[in-house]
């Protein structure tokens, strides 16, 4: 396996190690927005990627489209899609255009795992929530 690939978890738990590629994937995708201070942010979507990006960002959202995304967000305000759609999602164009909103696309993550797990380890994004059962495992 590649180096860059492997992370050691220093005193981080295995259970909340386990945590640190998908919120890696949402630090990843908040890091792209560019959001700042006092700046508004809405998450759409409530599955693990959703969650994450949740905590990473301490902000609440609600379910919608990817459209209705778009026309949310703020005139120059910028939209990121960690999603890996399933099907053809309708754009139109003129809601970028004319709000002159930017969409940035983002898959996974670069090189983030090391930042990703300082936050975890420092307590800096809350884990609460997002393991809801352990199970044991016998002869490990």
């Amino acid at each position: 396996m590649p180096e860059h690939l492997v992370h050691q978890l220093g005193q981080l738990p295995t259970d909340l190690g386990a945590l640190v590629e998908p919120i890696a994937v949402s630090f990843h995708a908040v890091r792209l927005s560019r959001i700042g201070p006092g700046q508004t942010a809405v998450v759409f979507g409530a599955g693990p990627i959703g969650l994450a990006t949740l905590k990473c960002l301490r902000a609440a959202g609600f379910p919608a489209t990817f459209q209705t995304a778009i026309r949310t967000v703020k005139r120059g305000g910028t939209v990121v899609n960690i999603a890996i759609w399933g099907h053809p999602v309708e754009l139109n164009p003129n809601d970028l255009v004319l709000s002159e909103v930017n969409l940035v696309g983002s898959i996974c993550y670069n090189r983030d795992h090391p930042a990703t797990i300082r936050l975890v380890q420092d307590g800096r994004i809350d884990t609460g929530g997002l393991i809801t059962i352990r199970l044991v495992c016998c002869g490990w």
